[in-house]
């Protein structure tokens, strides 16, 4: 059971909602020149992981517009999410062939198109729901963010420089540094009154680091405090593991020929990996991953069993510091640094659970009483 107040975060006279989404999207970190990037860093040339002949580009003419003549693709209770806000997202979320024209970029973005606006409308609900709570992210938040993120990255690659080389302005990076850390606040306390009863905690015998074993289960009414405590012995913990990863994306389905390049491209890093070079900066330089690779490829903290199985396999797998061979996932390439290992009592498990069913629910709530439209 969850014990979770919403109203903090509501908007009078009526309360938001937000579809499901993840944080504001940060770039897929393809290589700059070396001239660019001020590094002598070897480059490994980006590549489509879609074929651009077979998807139509995207037809933005019939939007609707502002009254300053500026295309929408939505309205959150009544706030437009102007065309050039979604196309900034888009390019910078979306892996990009180098050598693509403009049409064959829009292409590729309307690939994940759906997903970005439905990020951009969470963003902006939640950030509605911030502004009615009075949260705020104060300026000096955002310097100390950034400087950060800068003093973790390799000398002479900045945030500011990476912003440049994306086709973001210094503002536009504040801005966009800003609302990630409001989202963060929101989320925080929409999670925050979460409570992880007795009756929550799996009261299972018998449990691996990867299963539950679906024999054993010990109905609630048989279980008193003494005896749960007795169940959660050794074999009631989960493995856990801190890990860093790079990833050459290239989902499945995926021709034959970009299957290849992304492979080629993988083990290429691997090399470079492997003759010395430093991981985190690899994953800074070459990662695709946009949430992590400016943190280097870190991971955190993960559960056995939360991941592709072929990830959780190998990485599980690593003593602390070493490096996998390429692993493939529905997702892509990927290579990855272990870290070290632990086992964590269910209850912490439980609780995490707890918290993202609480922020999935606050969404919906939101979600039931708010008015969307969308133009894509």
């Amino acid at each position: 059971m969850v014990a979770l107040t919403l109203c903090t975060l509501c908007i009078s006279p009526r309360p938001l909602s937000a579809v499901t989404g993840t944080p504001v999207p940060t770039p897929s970190r393809i290589p700059l020149s070396n001239a660019a990037r001020n590094t002598t860093a070897p480059i490994v040339g980006g590549l489509p992981n879609v074929n651009v002949s077979d998807i139509p580009a995207p037809d933005y003419s019939k939007l609707p517009r502002d009254s300053a003549g500026r295309p929408i693709v939505a309205k959150v209770n009544g706030e437009a999410i102007l065309l050039d806000e979604f196309t900034t997202q888009l390019r910078l979320t979306t892996p990009q062939p180098r050598n693509a024209d403009n049409q064959q970029k829009l292409a590729v973005a309307n690939v994940l198109s759906t997903h970005v606006l439905d990020t951009m409308i969470t963003t902006r609900l939640m950030e509605q729901a911030a502004r009615q709570a009075g949260i705020r992210v104060d300026d000096s938040e955002v310097t100390r963010t950034i400087a950060a993120n800068n003093a973790n990255m390799p000398a002479g690659r900045k945030m500011q420089d990476m912003a440049l080389a994306a086709g973001m302005t210094i503002a536009e990076m504040h801005q966009q540094t800003r609302v990630s850390l409001l989202l963060d606040k929101v989320r925080d306390i929409a999670t925050s009154t979460v409570v992880v009863l007795e009756e929550d905690i799996p009261t299972t015998a018998g449990l691996s680091a990867d299963e539950l074993n679906p024999t054993a289960t010990v109905s609630r009414d048989q279980v008193t405090s003494a005896q749960l405590a007795r169940i959660l012995t050794e074999d009631q913990y989960v493995q856990e593991m801190r890990a860093a990863h790079i990833v050459l994306r290239c989902l499945d389905g995926a021709t034959s020929s970009a299957e290849k390049q992304a492979r080629e491209k993988a083990e290429t890093v691997l090399g470079l990996l492997n003759s010395g070079f430093d991981f985190s900066k690899a994953a800074r330089l070459y990662s695709q991953d946009g949430k992590t690779a400016a943190n280097g490829g870190n991971l955190g903290w993960f559960t056995k069993g939360t991941n592709y199985p072929a990830f959780d396999d190998a990485a599980f797998a690593l003593a602390d510091g070493e490096i996998s061979s390429v692993v493939r996932t529905p997702v892509g390439f990927h290579i990855i640094q272990g870290g070290p290992q632990h086992q964590g009592r269910l209850h912490t498990r439980t609780q995490q659970v707890k918290r993202d069913q609480a922020l999935e629910k606050y969404k919906t709530d939101l979600k039931t009483h708010a008015e969307i439209e969308r133009y894509l």
